[in-house]
């Protein structure tokens, strides 16, 4: 297990993005994803960091390109949601059925009480 946080959906897609279009620079991956520069250049800042993209070319117009370490693809971050989000809908439907059979047995036992007192 890893004592980094995960990567968020936004890095993940932004990493994707280099993948695809390599030597790219900040604002054309902006561009392309829909983002504003600065969100796009803190984003970036942070993939150079962890070590998953290297700058590219000169100071005034860098370009960006993978560095090949491994990471999780976008489709890994999205079911990770759906399977947690299920999980809690499980939990949620398995307490409301719980409620619901303790309540049924409780009017259970009143009316056999109730018959057995007749």
């Amino acid at each position: 297990m890893s004592n980094h946080p995960p990567m968020s959906l936004e890095r993940r897609l932004l990493l994707e993005w280099f993948e695809a279009h390599p030597n790219s620079s900040r604002a054309e991956c902006a561009k392309a994803l829909g983002g504003s520069d600065a969100a796009t250049l803190k984003k970036i800042v942070a993939v150079v960091r962890s070590g998953h993209l290297k700058c590219n070319g000169d100071k005034r117009v860098p370009k960006y390109s993978l560095t090949g370490k491994k990471f999780e693809r976008s489709q890994a971050f999205v079911a990770a949601r759906w399977i947690r989000e299920k999980a809690a809908a499980s939990v949620q439907e398995a307490l409301k059925f719980s409620r619901t059979d303790a309540l049924s047995v409780s009017f259970n036992a009143m009316v056999l009480v109730g018959r057995a007192s007749q």
